[in-house]
């Protein structure tokens, strides 16, 4: 008997299981049924705008006690019937015991969210409630197993060296790894598994990536044991993946802790990493924990045991997004546990079963702020995106930038990047900057004149968005990045958020200010709104060099040589000059010797207020290269041209990173030291230099010309002229897109 109508939400599933329980005829059921929906009160309108978000993190049921919901600014109708739960704009079947939610949620795993978020409102016509369906079969005991498999992954160490370019079939951006397994340094990783069927064969998949790269011999090698038991060896080459899968016979595996054994036998300095470990098993009918997730076969009994309640609740979750209850026979089964038995309806292939005091919690419950990006009305010149939680608002934060940009003729929209996700993710509300592209092609195509042609992301981002390494209050993936594989690291490429039909070139100018909280966010804004206050300045610059000893950095180009200077003397005879800028030239001296020399010469140089800083060489995350360094975060911090904050073009590897969890770039030094940068653009990945030279030249062109531009339109126009899909997508403005150079 199958029960697919509105249901009193009150009490009326809980009463139906009861009475199952108790073995009460389904006939009878049927009718108290009947009787409880006569009993329905009078039913009354919701006033709209009480909408609750609810985030999940892994599948199962859920349960969101009344008091949660309503604390949360939920407003129960007095019809519940009009109460909606939506996925990704879809309705999902729900129950509502005594005003508490009950659902099956799923879970998100993708490389910047583990959460799925449900919308929870009311609505003119009835929600999908949970259907019920009468699956009885005769009380008997479980027989046989079934297979499944168990993955079991550690995030322990980001390489961004690993190029998922180069490993077909692998996660762009998936660079964190589990262990690192050297000939010195075995891993021994337990896997638990539960209720396993060891008279059945099973096996074990290896996913493993070289680390170290060696010539002698070109391979590496980890030997594989389980329990103790040899399975045999992995090898591969370079940095490429190791997937290998072992057949694991019958009684190799046992309850509870496997021991999975890798030893790397290479004489030389090798490593290989860890990334998955996954076993397919045969599972007994037997559930882990109070739950099981099971297959079924319609028409076909199957019965479950191992509960020790007899309150076992049984849903169809065959489609996920539609499921439904099931009512099982339940019986004692003897030392204090319980049995299941159902006979699966049609259409019905998976099954899960778990004790009705085993619901899961979710993650959050918020308030949902309607907003409304993907109304065609929306118009903006420029659009900030920014964060707000309860502890950080750097929306009200850059609102003196947005005021003044508003006030010299632009059109500004400041934007909560929360809105951004909730209309434009997939699915919708995931955190993913995906959908930050997504919000920007459609306000581009979408939106009335002014359209954006400027984005200023205000937030930092990490390579670490999920907090594997740090702590939820110290996550700082605030408006998470985009990640590119380019020839020698993956890099953050802001750019290809608005990199629309994926050419490598942007169609929207994109800067971002990398703040971790409000002070930095004040600091960063109060220097650019301080800046356009400062009256012009005489055009000038400081060119710094490096030297020319390391031609070997040049990664083998078709010009392996590295002329820094020369690349100076280009930049300054064809942009900087014949636009009228006065230069100042540093250079450091070949071998070395005058380094500490060189580096005075920066640091007074940059305190003299050059309009813009560039250099050409090679560089770090928080330095430029020499010994001392030329120029590094602390050297920033002591910066002294107050009133003459300069650009810094920085021609270089490396120096324009921005999504490091334990350390500034040099780029965000600058930014966040008082006396230092107002803007810097710059590398967030390694590469080679002559398209470098080449964007630099444009860019510059553009800053200093007649009419002089934005620097947001010439860093565009600069990408646009070159070729290197390197620089393309690893360069990046950290300031403001919309300022110009305050010069005479």
């Amino acid at each position: 008997m199958s029960d697919t109508g509105p249901k009193i939400a009150c009490y009326r599933s809980s009463l139906v299981k009861r009475l199952v329980v108790l073995g009460v005829p389904a006939l009878l059921v049927a009718v108290v049924l009947l009787a409880a929906t006569a009993a329905a009160g009078p039913r009354v309108a919701l006033a709209p705008g009480s909408t609750v978000k609810i985030l999940v993190n892994q599948d199962g049921w859920y349960r969101v006690p009344q008091a949660t919901l309503t604390g949360a600014g939920f407003v129960f109708p007095a019809d519940q019937t009009l109460v909606h739960l939506q996925m990704n704009g879809q309705d999902v079947p729900f129950e509502l015991h005594n005003g508490n939610l009950e659902f099956y949620g799923q879970g998100l795993d993708t490389l910047y969210s583990d959460s799925r978020t449900y919308w929870l409102s009311v609505g003119a016509t009835p929600g999908q409630q949970m259907p019920f369906v009468r699956a009885r079969a005769v009380a008997a005991s479980p027989t046989g197993s079934f297979q499944t498999t168990a993955t079991f992954r550690d995030r322990k160490s980001y390489f961004p060296g690993i190029l998922s370019q180069a490993n077909p079939g692998s996660q762009l951006g998936n660079n964190i790894f589990g262990d690192a397994v050297r000939p010195a340094t075995p891993v021994s990783r337990q896997l638990a598994l539960g209720n396993v069927d060891t008279t059945q064969s099973a096996s074990l998949r290896l996913d493993l990536y070289g680390l170290v790269v060696s010539t002698n011999p070109p391979q590496h090698q980890v030997n594989v044991a389980l329990n103790g038991t040899s399975l045999g060896s992995v090898s591969g080459t370079g940095t490429l993946p190791m997937p290998m899968t072992f057949p694991v016979a019958a009684n190799a595996l046992t309850q509870g802790t496997n021991t999975v054994q890798l030893t790397n036998p290479e004489p030389y300095n090798d490593a290989v990493l860890t990334d998955a470990y996954t076993v397919t098993y045969q599972h007994l009918y037997v559930a882990d924990n109070n739950a099981l997730n099971f297959p079924a076969t319609p028409g076909t009994p199957v019965s479950v045991g191992g509960f020790t309640s007899g309150s076992v609740r049984l849903i169809d979750i065959t489609n996920p997004l539609s499921p439904r209850e099931l009512l099982p026979t339940i019986a004692p089964a003897g030392g204090g546990t319980f049995n299941i038995s159902v006979t699966p309806p049609a259409g019905t292939t998976r099954l899960y079963a778990f004790v009705d005091s085993g619901a899961l919690a979710p993650t959050q419950v918020v308030a949902d702020v309607p907003s409304t990006l993907k109304s065609p009305t929306n118009q903006a010149d420029f659009i900030i995106i920014a964060y707000k939680d309860a502890t950080h608002d750097f929306i009200s934060d850059v609102q003196p930038l947005a005021n003044l940009r508003q006030s010299q003729g632009l059109t500004v929209k400041v934007v909560d990047v929360q809105d951004v996700f909730d209309e434009f993710s997939n699915p919708l509300g995931a955190h993913d900057p995906n959908g930050i592209k997504s919000f920007l092609q459609y306000a581009a195509t979408n939106w009335q004149n002014p359209k954006p042609k400027y984005v200023l992301l205000a937030g930092d981002a990490s390579w670490d968005p999920r907090g594997y390494f740090t702590t939820p209050a110290n996550n700082s993936d605030f408006i998470p990045t985009l990640f590119f594989d380019a020839t020698f690291l993956e890099s953050p490429s802001d750019d290809a958020m608005s990199d629309f039909n994926n050419d490598g070139k942007p169609e929207l100018a994109v800067g971002r200010l990398p703040a971790k909280t409000d002070a930095q966010m004040n600091t960063m804004v109060s220097k650019i709104v301080n800046y356009d206050a400062t009256a012009p300045r005489a055009r000038t610059s400081l060119l710094v060099s490096d030297n020319f000893d390391r031609a070997d950095y040049c990664f083998g180009a078709s010009r392996p040589e590295c002329p820094y200077t020369g690349f100076s003397d280009d930049l300054q005879s064809s942009s900087l000059t014949p636009n009228g800028v006065t230069t100042t030239r540093v250079s450091r001296p070949d071998g070395g010797a005058g380094d500490a020399a060189a580096k005075a010469a920066v640091i007074s140089g940059a305190n003299a207020g050059p309009v813009i800083v560039n250099w050409f060489g090679h560089g770090a995350f928080t330095s430029w290269n020499g010994s001392p360094q030329l120029l590094n975060g602390a050297d920033a911090a002591g910066m002294t041209n107050t009133n003459a904050l300069s650009v810094y073009l920085m021609m270089t590897c490396q120096t324009g990173y921005f999504v490091a969890t334990t350390f500034n770039g040099l780029g965000e030094s600058l930014l966040l030291a008082p006396n230092a940068a107002v803007a810097i653009w710059g590398s967030t990945g390694d590469t080679v230099p002559f398209d470098q030279v080449a964007a630099a030249k444009v860019a510059t062109s553009e800053l200093f010309g007649a009419s002089p531009k934005r620097l947001g339109d010439a860093m565009v126009d600069a990408k646009n002229a070159i070729n290197d899909l390197d620089v393309m997508h690893t360069w990046a403005l950290l300031g403001d897109p919309t300022m110009k150079l305050r010069i005479s």
